[in-house]
């Protein structure tokens, strides 16, 4: 799993915001603790859920 950036996360619209962290959310559990995947995927959905909480968020 790899990081994604704010800007690719600026390019998402809300139903793709919820859909990326629902696939995040999913994998989780599967990944091994410790790993850098695990660890991307949990950095990830911290992202997704700020953009999904900013008011004025708007895709670019």
């Amino acid at each position: 799993m790899r990081l994604l950036t704010y800007l690719e996360l600026s390019r998402q619209n809300q139903a793709q915001l919820w859909d990326l962290l629902r696939q995040n959310l999913a994998l989780l559990p599967h990944l091994p603790e410790g790993s850098e995947e695990r660890a991307n995927a949990t950095l990830n959905i911290q992202h997704v859920r700020l953009f999904l909480a900013r008011r004025d968020y708007t895709p670019c």
